[in-house]
């Protein structure tokens, strides 16, 4: 996510000093992003973390673990709340992957998951089902 500013000021550095970065002049929305992750927590969503990303004012959060359907459930019900504080403060959200063209890196939805074969034994498996 990408969070606009009227007040914006123009992007003074190439990539790099803003990744997971801190401070007012690298981290623009801190007090969006952590509403909305308390937000999330007050909602039940399993988020389970933030990070500023290549540009000031791109962000990642992360919500699980979750099992099956109810992992798309609270990625969409968390990207609503987003919506609704950033429209609060004045702010608006892009969620597209690639809101800035120039060498800048994409965002996205990556998921990760684990099969159950890729931490456990055969055998376990086997005890388990019988």
């Amino acid at each position: 996510m990408l969070l606009h500013f009227s007040n914006m000021p123009a992007l003074a550095c190439p990539q790099g000093p803003y990744y997971c970065g801190t401070g007012a002049d690298k981290a623009w929305g801190c007090d969006i992003v952590n509403a909305h992750y308390k937000a999330c927590l007050y909602a039940g969503i399993q988020i389970s973390g933030i990070n500023g990303e290549v540009m000031p004012g791109q962000w990642e959060f992360q919500v699980g673990p979750s099992i099956g359907i109810a992992a798309g459930d609270q990625l969409w019900a968390a990207r609503y709340i987003l919506e609704r504080i950033t429209e609060i403060a004045g702010v608006v959200l892009s969620l597209d992957p690639k809101p800035i063209d120039g060498d800048w890196n994409g965002a996205g939805c990556h998921t990760n998951y684990r099969y159950i074969c890729s931490c456990f034994s055969w055998l376990d498996i086997k005890a388990y089902l019988l």
